[in-house]
This record gives C-alpha cells, structure tokens and sequence, in this order.
C-alpha cells in the first residue's frame, strides 16, 4: 500500500470510529424502524428472511418511501415448488406482512397472495417464524473496519465522494438462528420447524440505478454453523467486501477474501464460485460453490438487475445451503 493510500486508510478508520462513538447502534430502534417521514423514493427498509434445510426459502419485502413494494419469495421442498415476485405494488397491496414479536429473538414473515406453481397461479399462505440464535450482527458495528476502509482508498476523494458516502448510508444487520415454515398450497398444508435461517434487515438509501454489482452468498449447514460472503461496487468505492463465520452464536470476521473466476459472466453471474477466505482469527477456508435455482429481478424500472438464486456449497468438507445471489447494474458499461 502506497503512503497516500495508508494515510486516506487511516482517516477513514478514524473516521468510522467517530461515527459509531456519535451514533452508537441501538438494537431496540433497529429492530422497530418504521418508514415514516422519509419522503425520497430511494429510501428503502427491506426485511430479508431466507431458510435452508428440508424445505428451501426465501422471502424479502422492500418498502419504499414513495408508497411501492419490492417482494421476492421463492420455495421448494423438492415436490412443491412456488415463486412470486411483484417489484413496484402499492404497499397497500403488498401480501407480505413482516412483524416483531421480540427484538433480536422473535420475527414473523408472511405471505399472502398469489403464487406461480408447476406452470398455473394459485393463491398460497406460507408463514415464516424466525427464532434468532445468535446477536445481532451489524455490519457497520461489527464488521472489519480495516476491510470497510480499504474500498475507500482508491477512489479520488472530492466533494462528489463525501456527498455520495452521506447519501448511500445504510443501517444493515443480520442475525442467524432458526424458523418454522408452514405452507399452505393447492389444497395441502405442508409444515417445516427448526430449519436453520438467516434474517437480514437494511434502512437507508438504496439507488438501484446508481450501484454497480454485488453479490451475496450466504450458507448455512444442518449442524448450525453459517457464512457470509458480500462485495458491492458502488462509484465512490473500489469495492466494498465483507463477511463472517458463525458458529454457537458467535461471529468471526473476514480478515479478506479473493475469487476465482469470472463474477459477472455477462450480467448473468457464475454458475459455479471458489472462494479463499482468511479470518481475523487466521483462519483460512475454500468456499466452493454451484447455483442450483435462478430467479431474476428487475429493480427500478430495469436499471439494476438481481440474479436471486439458491446455492450450495462446501467448506472444510461441510455442506452449507444457501442463497446465491447477483446484482449488476443494466448498462454494462458501469459495471
């Protein structure tokens, strides 16, 4: 690293230190945001819940301050397969409902609505009990702020980067645990319990339009043991790379990893993944990957295009289930 480099490195890490002194994360307020007086539609609070054991799943609701919804679901247990994907409905409409039962422990997600299997629409039920397991892990509060600071050093900082910092910030955390999942589908009622999930929640900014690309691969294996491994590429970043391990409710940060391969494969995202992680405890461990499921999303009005898939993975001879999932942005000249 170049002496500009390390010095912009170290003001940006003094920088976070300060924030999070000013600002310190509140769990409770985290937990209970509601959109209220935010009034640009790019302000965005999104719940993500994804489950993977016996039954597969996932289901996000994006609320945006201008009154729209983005919701994706998808769910298979290998005999019944359902999807539904509406980016744009009045929330009034949505037929996602998420609710808190007990912050940082109890979250319920359901579904309502119509839903697309075997070829023919069908109005289906599918409820999401999430039992967290772990603390909250918030990425600004608990990440790898030397890893967060490093995206930052080398892009040019002017008063286009510092305004782009101001208005791309976020509140986004997860937790790990556990959910019960009961469907309810073409006449049958199909019930799942303690299948190991991950629930993510996000406030903030988000411009579809003015990211670059992302990807987001999450695992979890039937022993409880979970990954996280995220990059997104936003013009005021290089790249912004994060992730942990999680075993026994506790987190294990990303000291750094490197890919293998092509990740964008023409808009489309690999197929396949190898990863080498190296932990902050000096951990190192191969992440090998395979898409086995692909949805796509167009985000706003088709300017950001999401691959949201299901993966699996081994790690240390592991079996991890999970979510494979790839943004870029529809130009492909700002990718």
């Amino acid at each position: 690293m170049g002496l500009k480099k390390f010095f912009k490195k170290k003001l940006m890490l003094g920088s976070m230190k300060k924030q999070r002194a000013g600002t310190p994360f509140d769990v409770k307020a985290a937990e209970l945001f509601e959109l209220t007086d935010q009034t640009d539609p790019n302000f965005n609070n999104s719940y993500y819940i994804t489950a993977h054991g016996d039954a597969r799943l996932y289901l996000r609701l994006g609320k945006r301050a201008d009154g729209k919804a983005e919701i994706w679901l998808k769910f298979t247990d290998g005999e019944f397969t359902a999807t539904g994907k509406t980016v744009g409905c009045a929330l009034s409409d949505s037929p996602v409902t998420v609710g808190c039962i007990e912050p940082a422990a109890k979250w319920e997600h359901v579904f309502r609505g119509e839903v697309t299997a075997d070829g023919e629409d069908m109005p289906a039920e599918i409820k999401v009990t999430f039992f967290g397991t772990s603390t909250i892990y918030d990425f600004f509060t608990h990440g790898n702020d030397a890893l967060t600071a490093k995206a930052y050093t080398g892009v040019k900082w002017n008063g286009a980067f510092f305004d782009s910092l101001k208005r791309n910030k976020q509140t986004h955390y997860e937790q790990v645990g556990f959910a019960d999942v009961e469907v309810a589908a073409g006449g049958t009622i199909r019930k799942f319990s303690r299948i190991p999930a991950v629930r993510d929640h996000s406030f903030g900014m988000r411009d579809w339009s003015g990211m670059r690309r992302h990807f987001w691969l999450v695992g979890a294996s039937e022993s409880g043991e979970y990954f996280n491994v995220s990059s997104v590429h936003y013009p005021c970043a290089d790249e912004i790379r994060a992730g942990y391990f999680c075993d026994g409710g506790g987190f294990v940060n990303f000291d750094d990893f490197t890919v293998c391969g092509d990740v964008i494969c023409g808009g489309n995202g690999p197929d396949e993944i190898k990863v080498t992680v190296i932990g902050t405890d000096g951990r190192k461990t191969e992440i090998s990957g395979r898409r086995t499921d692909d949805e796509v999303f167009y985000m706003q009005g088709g300017s950001y295009v999401v691959h949201e898939g299901l993966g699996e993975f081994i790690a240390d001879g592991k079996i991890y289930k999970g979510i494979w999932e790839f943004g870029f942005n529809a130009d492909p000249k700002k990718r």
